[in-house]
């Protein structure tokens, strides 16, 4: 069994509408509901009290609560009649200190396993936050002390066979399993830092996968496999096809990026000198790169994947790096010599479109010297983890990647 609060958000009424979305498709079902104005298991109801309460919300930022119940499903004494979901739902709702919270209980049947959502809103009916100190630490409690009553174990201890893709190994469209490897290299992407669709996107598009959003209120990611020069090269298929439910996992996993935690002093100075290397790499790369096609070249053989944000017409208005190593992704304004669309476009001609005949011996040569150029400002730079750093450099100058 496996429980997990997901992201909140500034209102209800997305995730109300994301789980009244399936209900509609027939692939979800409510099971019940408690401490509405009416109880009637009506989407009115629902949001006629759930808007009472955001408009009595004094200051809470997020307030949407969203809980995700997954029982195993090779496991026979873990499945759930409905009244025991409800009843189980109700307990941990009662243990988090939601017992007087309005509660709705979804049941999912959209992907290969049944699983269960718990909607509800983090503010009373005085507009005061839910105390939500320690809530993860609460609910692992719960859990332990509930096992026994509804014959679960906590997590999943099934171990399944699962394809095994090593760290920024590229999509391979004659490899078959298709949508086992779209799942993998997702997984390997949640173990990346990034705050932003737009650096999961080149993350993604560093592994070979190109990804997409739906567009309206009931999102789902959709990807397609790349061969190895970018070009699509696999038919689009949606999460949903491939019966999963991504898109909150990418969601939620922003969500916990963005909190700000505490570091040690050791943390904080590898953080320093992480951001101090990719600034110097990046910025020496722009600056003898001689065009955009080239710049990417040379810093995808540093372990740098870079991703441009255009406009409709084709203009860059922004920049995203992923470095492989720390497995971070910067926006170009968090870099120290903050990047914009100024530094992109300085040079004539920068983001031309390239020859498809490129000289690719030349290109070699070329790469291979500016390589070269940055090893030597690398090693000459101050910083312990930048020197360390330069033996990675070396080691990919070997072998220029075109």
């Amino acid at each position: 069994m496996v429980v997990k609060m997901l992201a909140s958000r500034g209102t209800v009424f997305g995730t109300l509408r994301y789980n009244q979305n399936k209900v509609a498709k027939g692939v979800a079902d409510i099971i019940g509901s408690y401490n509405f104005d009416n109880n009637r298991n009506t989407i009115r109801d629902f949001e006629r009290t759930f808007a009472r309460y955001e408009r009595m919300n004094i200051r809470t930022e997020n307030i949407s609560f969203q809980m995700a119940i997954n029982p195993n499903p090779d496991v026979p004494s873990e499945q759930l009649s409905d009244s025991d979901a409800l009843a189980f739902a109700k307990e941990l709702m009662q243990g988090l200190g939601f017992n007087e919270q309005p509660v709705i209980v979804y049941k999912h049947k959209d992907i290969d396993r049944v699983h269960y959502h718990v909607v509800s809103i983090k503010t009373n009916k005085k507009g005061r936050k839910i105390k939500d100190s320690f809530s993860e630490l609460k609910l692992q409690k719960l859990l332990k002390k509930l096992s026994k009553k509804y014959h679960y174990v906590i997590g999943n201890e099934e171990k399944k066979k699962k394809l095994k893709i090593p760290t920024w190994l590229r999509f391979n469209t004659k490899a078959g399993n298709v949508t086992k490897q779209y799942k993998a290299l997702f997984d390997e992407a949640l173990t990346y830092k990034f705050t932003t669709f737009k650096q999961f996107q080149t993350i993604m598009e560093g592994m070979g996968v190109n990804v997409k959003l739906t567009e309206g209120n009931d999102f789902h990611l959709i990807f397609q496999g790349l061969d190895d020069k970018g070009e699509k090269s696999t038919k689009r298929i949606s999460e949903i096809t491939m019966k999963q439910d991504l898109y909150l996992q990418m969601e939620d996993r922003i969500q916990e990026n963005k909190v700000k935690r505490p570091l040690s002093e050791e943390e904080n100075a590898r953080r320093l000198a992480t951001l101090e290397r990719v600034d110097l790499t990046t910025a020496y790369c722009l600056q003898h790169a001689k065009n955009i096609g080239q710049y990417q070249r040379i810093l995808s053989n540093v372990g740098i994947q870079v991703g441009l944000s255009r406009t409709p017409d084709g203009g860059i208005f922004g920049i995203t790096f992923v470095d492989k190593e720390s497995k971070t992704a910067y926006k170009g304004s968090e870099l120290k010599r903050h990047f914009s669309l100024s530094n992109l476009t300085e040079k004539n001609d920068f983001d031309i479109k390239e020859d498809k005949k490129i000289n690719l011996s030349e290109d070699k040569k070329q790469i291979e010297q500016i390589l070269q150029g940055l090893r030597n400002q690398l090693a000459s730079s101050s910083g312990g983890q930048i020197k360390k750093n330069t033996k990675k450099v070396k080691q990919n100058g070997n072998k220029i990647n075109t």
